[in-house]
C-alpha cells in the first residue's frame, strides 16, 4: 500500500537486470575504469558510448533514450553535474559493485554501478549520498540520556526511544508526531533526522522527548493488507497510546504533544482523544485539505525547474476532483487515488481541524517556516484567522526555514532534503521557551 505524502518524492531510476553473481571475480581496476568512463559519458551527454559496457539485457533494458531520459531528469532535481569525487569497490548481494562519488550543483550523489561476469555493467543506480549523522551544535550529550521502550497495543506494539534530561527529575515530556509516509522514530530524510536533532536538543534544555517508530515503517506489509487505512490506524492511534504511556511513567500534567507536517494537521484530533495533554505543538502543520497541497507542490516543483507539466497536472486535477465527490457508500471500494485508498481520503474529507483546534482549551503553539513550500504561509495564516478568538494560543514564523525545519536560502526545493543539516537552534528555543512560560517559569 502506498499512502500519500506531503513531500513530493525523487525518484531515482535503478535498473538491475543480469545473471550470475559476480563477486571476487574478473579485474578490479577495470571495473572500477569503466564506472569511472560510464559516469564521465554521462556528463559529456555521448550516451551512447555511456551503454558500451552494458551486458547484453542490460543493453536491452536501458535504452540510450532511456539512460538519456534519467539522465536529464536526474539534473533537473540536483542541477548540473560538477565532477566525480571519489571511486570505491565492494560486494553486494554477490555482486562486485563500485560506488562513484558525485557532485552536482545543489547536491551530492553517488552512482552505483553493478557488475556481472565478464566485468559488464549489469545495474545502474543513482542514489543520495548519505553522509553520518552527527549532533548539532546546540547539543550537549552530558544533560541527558536515553532508554529504549516499548508500548501500545500488542497486535501493533510501538518501539520508541525517549530522551531524559538527567539533571531535570520534574521535566516536562513532548511526544513527536510524524509527518506523513513510512518514517522511523527519528523521521529520517536523506541524511537528516529532524525528531533526533528535536530530541537532542530539547533534552539539552530540560525537555524530554518520546519518538517512535511510525506504524507505516514498522508494519507496513501488514497495513497493506488491510481493508480499511485512514489516519486512525496511520497516526492518532499510536500517539494516543504514547500519551498514556508517557502519563503511566509519571508524566501526568506535563505531556506536550509535538506534531510535524500530517502530524500537525492531525494534533487537534489527537488532542481531542485524550485528556492527558497539558498542550499541543505544531510544526509545520496544514490547515488545508492534503489533496490540495499536493498539487500545489507539484505546480512548484515544475515552476521552479521551468517544466511545462500541464498535462500531468490536469490529471492531478481530476485526481482531486474524484476525492472531493466521494461518498460514504465508496468506502467499500478498493482503490487508490494519489497513493492512497478511498477509505483514507473518506477520513479526512470530514476532518476539520481549523475548527477542532479552536474548540481545544489547552495552551497551543504554531511554528512555520518562511521557506517551506509543502505547507505554506497560507496555512499558517489560516491556523491564526480560526485561532484569533483564543487567548493561550502563540504564532511564530521562522525566518529561512524550510519543511524540515532546517535553514537555508533562496527558494526551497525538494533535492535540498538530501543535503546534511540540522533542525534550527531557533525552533528549540521556540519550543522551551513557549513550554516554560506555560508552566510559570
Amino acid at each position: 500500500m502506498r499512502h500519500a505524502a506531503h513531500i513530493v518524492a525523487i525518484a531515482w531510476l535503478a535498473v538491475l537486470v543480469g545473471c550470475g553473481k559476480s563477486a571476487g571475480t574478473g579485474d578490479a581496476k577495470l571495473r572500477k575504469a569503466r564506472a569511472q568512463e560510464l559516469v564521465a559519458n554521462l556528463a559529456r551527454a555521448d550516451y551512447g558510448s555511456a551503454r558500451t559496457n552494458f551486458n547484453m539485457i542490460m543493453r536491452f533494458g536501458l535504452t540510450e533514450a532511456a539512460l538519456k531520459k534519467t539522465w536529464e531528469g536526474l539534473q533537473e532535481q540536483t542541477g548540473k553535474f560538477v565532477k566525480t569525487t571519489w571511486t570505491r569497490e565492494t560486494v553486494h548481494s554477490g555482486y562486485n559493485v563500485v560506488f562513484v562519488g558525485c557532485a552536482f550543483e545543489k547536491t551530492t550523489m553517488k552512482t552505483k554501478v553493478v557488475f556481472a561476469p565478464g566485468d559488464r555493467v549489469t545495474g545502474l543506480f543513482f542514489q543520495p549520498w548519505t553522509r553520518e549523522w552527527k549532533a548539532p551544535y546546540y547539543v550537549d550529550e552530558s544533560k541527558f540520556e536515553e532508554r529504549e521502550v516499548t508500548f501500545g497495543d500488542p497486535e501493533w506494539q510501538v518501539e520508541g526511544t525517549l530522551t531524559v534530561p538527567t539533571d531535570s527529575p520534574d521535566a516536562p515530556v513532548i511526544m513527536l508526531v510524524h509527518g506523513s509516509g513510512p518514517h522511523d522514530r527519528d523521521q529520517t530524510i536523506g541524511p537528516n533526522k529532524p525528531f533526533k536533532d528535536l530530541a537532542w536538543g530539547l533534552a539539552s534544555k530540560g525537555v524530554a522527548v518520546l519518538r517512535y517508530e511510525k506504524r507505516t515503517k514498522a508494519y507496513q506489509a501488514k497495513l497493506a493488507q488491510s481493508v480499511v487505512f485512514t489516519t486512525k490506524e496511520e497516526t492518532v492511534d499510536d500517539a494516543v497510546l504514547a500519551v498514556q504511556f508517557l502519563s503511566s511513567k509519571g508524566y501526568s500534567n506535563r505531556v506536550f504533544l509535538a506534531g510535524h507536517s500530517l502530524g500537525g494537521h492531525l494534533a487537534p484530533r489527537i488532542a481531542d482523544a485524550t485528556d492527558q495533554l497539558s498542550g499541543v505543538i505544531v510544526l509545520a502543520g496544514n490547515a488545508r485539505p492534503l489533496e490540495e497541497l499536493i498539487v500545489e507542490q507539484m505546480e512548484y516543483v515544475a515552476k521552479i525547474r521551468g517544466k511545462d507539466i500541464s498535462e500531468q497536472m490536469e490529471g492531478m486535477r481530476l485526481e482531486v476532483h474524484r476525492i472531493k465527490g466521494l461518498g460514504a457508500n465508496d468506502r467499500i471500494r478498493r482503490e487508490v487515488i494519489l497513493g492512497a485508498p478511498i477509505s483514507y481520503w473518506l477520513d479526512l474529507k470530514d476532518y476539520r481541524p481549523i475548527e477542532r483546534a479552536a474548540k481545544l482549551k489547552l495552551p497551543m503553539l504554531f511554528l512555520q517556516g518562511s521557506r517551506d513550500y509543502q505547507v505554506t504561509g497560507k496555512d499558517f495564516e489560516l491556523w491564526q484567522q480560526g485561532m484569533k478568538h483564543r487567548e493561550n494560543v502563540s504564532f511564530q514564523m521562522l525566518e529561512n526555514l524550510n519543511h524540515l525545519l532546517i535553514s537555508g536560502e533562496g527558494k526551497s526545493e525538494p533535492i535540498e532534503y538530501q543535503n546534511s543539516g540540522h533542525v534550527d537552534q531557533s525552533v528549540i528555543t521556540a519550543i522551551v521557551s513557549w513550554i516554560e512560560a506555560d508552566r510559570g517559569n
